[in-house]
């Protein structure tokens, strides 16, 4: 499956411009107009397209912005899940930025701009991101810098504050698919707040004034933007409290099963068979990053051998395992966790309009 959609108007429905015995002839959200065979699959004859030059792009780069919708997760978790039953090598390609770029503005007008107005192409090749590594612990941000806009694809990173002990504390916790500098990159400010790869992390830079211009083109972005600045606000709060009022066994009960679910391999509601006993390696769940126990310690407020400490208690009760430097963690761990997101009818309010 194709992991990423980056055509640019994901919002638009491909129109059917032309057609005859043969052939289909439909204007996609590229704005290029592509003829196909009914018949039999072929690489589509490029009949025109709206962006044949740096005014034209000019009026359309405003849609291709990061959005969880250009992201075919659930085909990456099916193929992956496919590979894994029948013992196949597993590995994620992409396209390289020529080949992200031709379907936009076509193979000629594309070549044709290198010759004669080379700075609109380049604009076109970064328009897509630039990508870029970062090694675990790696700073991307720190102490006030100006605007920067990440979008994270794979890897893991955090918010970290920096304290005068000798471990930081870790704010939130960013997963893959998620962006960060969006709230400083939104309103052109800065924050004293250090943002670091927790792992081996891989990253799309993008121009910070490509979100403002978003949000003028498009309200409905904007609006988006905003549920996510309250929802990050809300997850670093709930965070912070439960750090506090929560004991260290459910805390870290809490940040595995969330980092389960957010990797797609946990379904809210489905953390049951409470009780221990032995249990088959099939029967655990791959921990997804490769986080030391001073790592997770760091997000929780909690020292490594608070850490290293409950695990030894789960894997006596075979709630977890090792594979090799590998954490397995059985479903059974969370049984008895209470989740309000997975039970919203248990808090009952007083009807006020009484």
């Amino acid at each position: 499956c194709w992991a990423f959609n980056l055509v640019a108007d994901l919002d638009f429905a491909p129109k059917v411009v032309a057609e005859d015995e043969h052939t289909k002839t439909f204007l996609d959200g590229n704005g290029a107009v592509l003829r196909r065979h009914k018949f039999h699959d072929t690489t589509p004859e490029h009949i025109d397209f709206t962006v044949k030059e740096r005014e034209d792009w000019d009026k359309m780069k405003h849609l291709l912005v990061p959005d969880r919708r250009r992201i075919n997760f659930e085909g990456y978790r099916n193929a992956k899940r496919y590979a894994a039953e029948k013992g196949r090598f597993f590995v994620w390609s992409g396209v390289n930025v020529f080949e992200s770029i031709h379907p936009l503005c076509g193979h000629e007008n594309m070549l044709v701009g290198m010759a004669l107005d080379p700075d609109w192409v380049r604009e076109l090749f970064f328009e897509h991101g630039r990508a870029v590594r970062f090694a675990a612990g790696e700073t991307l941000k720190w102490g006030g810098e100006a605007r920067r806009l990440f979008f994270l694809t794979s890897g893991l990173c955090a918010y970290t504050l920096d304290t005068t002990e000798s471990r930081p504390a870790i704010l939130s916790v960013i997963a893959p698919g998620r962006a960060m500098g969006d709230l400083t990159a939104s309103i052109n400010n800065r924050c004293n707040i250090r943002t670091t790869a927790l792992v081996e992390s891989h990253v799309l830079i993008l121009e910070p004034e490509r979100l403002t211009a978003a949000f003028e083109a498009k309200s409905e972005f904007a609006s988006s933007e905003i549920a996510n600045v309250i929802a990050k606000e809300e997850s670093i709060i709930e965070g912070m409290t439960a750090n506090f009022t929560r004991s260290p066994e459910e805390r870290l009960k809490v940040f595995l099963k969330a980092a389960f679910v957010n990797a797609g391999m946990l379904p809210l509601g489905a953390s049951s068979g409470a009780g221990s006993g032995d249990r088959t390696e099939t029967e655990f769940l791959e921990f997804p990053y490769a986080l030391s126990a001073e790592r997770m310690g760091e997000a929780l407020n909690l020292n490594r051998v608070s850490v290293a400490k409950l695990f030894s208690k789960w894997r006596r009760e075979a709630l977890v395992a090792r594979r090799g430097r590998t954490l397995l963690v059985s479903p059974a761990l969370f049984a008895d966790l209470f989740d309000w997101i997975e039970n919203p009818g248990a808090a009952t309010l007083p009807d006020w309009r009484r």
